[in-house]
């Protein structure tokens, strides 16, 4: 398969057969009413004073008021963002 080049702005299409009847819905909002959020999370006073790591990213699946960590304690947390792409929808039917 050829690369494309990026730099150029070149794409590439590709296609997955068992992804045909899925589609990608955009948004931090699934349509069940799940909500792809993130919170910071401050340190406080004490590490405000006597320095340290002053906050941490968490991110959650929120609905309802209830909160599911998509990183559960213990798990190895990365310094880079994570970025959210969207839903995936299984549709019915051939496209």
């Amino acid at each position: 398969m050829e690369t494309p080049d990026l730099e150029k702005g070149e794409t590439k299409q590709i296609i997955i057969p068992e992804m045909k009847n899925v589609s990608l819905i955009k948004g931090n909002k699934s349509p069940d009413g799940y909500e792809y959020i993130y919170r910071n999370r401050r340190g406080g006073l004490f590490l405000g004073i006597f320095g340290g790591r002053s906050g941490r990213t968490q991110y959650f699946l929120r609905k309802n008021n209830r909160y599911i960590p998509l990183l559960k304690g213990g798990e190895k947390r990365y310094s880079a963002n994570m970025y959210f792409i969207g839903w995936i929808k299984e549709e019915s039917g051939e496209k």
